[in-house]
């Protein structure tokens, strides 16, 4: 019941958020890179995940803004929608070792000023592999529990190349090498991330997450080093 009237709430403030806050959408990485957003009178988020972790969502959130011509067009034109400070991504926009993610548009942060993070299921030929045993063991009750499990196991990935002639944007998965970079010169979090042994453990959003935050990264503007990571955990506005 607690849980229920938690959700309820958090619909009821996407919802109060979009009527007043600034909103907008950029067709393309680079547009939004580059602050040229179209601007849009009203944004309504509704959420459809039971993610208690808004922005640790996958594909959570169906974006309308009351006009169903712009609706279409945002579902399969747009690259990002802004509402005030939070910032969504059209996943069918991204892939990852050409594969797509489920349509929707999940939350993303920015780190630094080329880059942006945002956590969602694990997809590629390991994430197939497994979807496809489940499958011919349990058939579509396994399915099922893979689907269900992918809640608690969603990774994060970055955003930071170029959009090609379709629209699409290659992602890369944060693993060990990447939090390396985004953790240089901040020892005791670096600790805190190999704190845990298992690589497959250490990898997962729910875990990388509390420590990026730690570290200051999300809507922050790193310096950038040769390293291209940030200099002695140091950032600026």
């Amino acid at each position: 019941m607690i849980y229920r009237r938690y959700m309820i709430l958090a619909a009821l403030l996407a919802c109060a958020l979009g009527m007043h806050a600034k909103c907008g959408y950029c067709k393309t990485f680079e547009e939004l890179l580059a602050g040229r957003w179209e601007p849009l009178d009203t944004v309504y988020g509704e959420m459809h995940s039971k993610s208690r972790q808004f922005w640790i969502g996958g594909n959570d959130f169906t974006l309308s803004t009351g006009d169903k011509l712009l609706d279409n067009k945002l579902k399969k034109e747009a690259f990002a929608v802004m509402q005030g400070e939070k910032l969504y991504v059209n996943s069918r926009k991204l892939r990852y070792q050409k594969t797509r993610f489920t349509n929707g548009f999940t939350r993303a942060m920015r780190i630094g000023r080329d880059t942006l993070i945002f956590a969602n299921q694990t997809i590629g030929a390991a994430s197939k592999s497994k979807q496809a045993i489940a499958s011919n063991l349990f058939g579509a009750v396994g399915g099922g529990l893979v689907a269900a499990n992918s809640v608690s196991r969603r990774v994060c990935y970055i955003i930071c190349g170029k959009t090609d002639q379709k629209g699409r944007v290659e992602i890369e998965m944060v693993d060990d090498s990447l939090m390396e970079k985004l953790l240089k010169g901040r020892d005791e979090l670096r600790e805190e991330y190999y704190a845990e042994p298992k690589e497959a453990q250490r990898i997962l959003a729910k875990h990388i997450v509390p420590i990026l935050r730690e570290a200051g990264l999300f809507g922050r503007v790193r310096k950038k080093t040769p390293e291209d990571g940030p200099k002695d955990g140091q950032t600026e506005e």
